[in-house]
């Protein structure tokens, strides 16, 4: 069981299936939080145990966070006016 105090406020869980832009994170749940302003990442161990693995704050109120056809991720934001956030992986090339 996972729960977080304070309270992070979920606005959704979705699971990632994505081999592409963040194979490592295939089969982990990914919750958007409201109060949080953060998005978790939840790795599941196949025997009903979870444990959570990254929070991101996003410094955003993010709603819902959905995977794209592509495999990168969308999230978003709970305001008026609000905001669609595209999420890719960050390629850091040295020189």
């Amino acid at each position: 069981m996972i729960y977080w105090d304070p309270v992070i406020a979920p606005g959704n869980l979705m699971f990632y299936t994505g081999t592409k832009n963040f194979p490592q994170w295939n089969g982990n749940g990914l919750i958007s939080g409201l109060e949080s302003t953060s998005l978790s990442r939840i790795i599941f161990d196949g025997h009903g145990g979870a444990k959570a693995a990254e929070r991101w704050n996003v410094g955003r109120r993010i709603r819902d966070v959905e995977e794209g056809p592509d495999g990168s991720l969308w999230m978003l934001e709970d305001a008026n006016p609000g905001a669609l956030i595209h999420v890719t992986p960050q390629v850091i090339t040295s020189r």
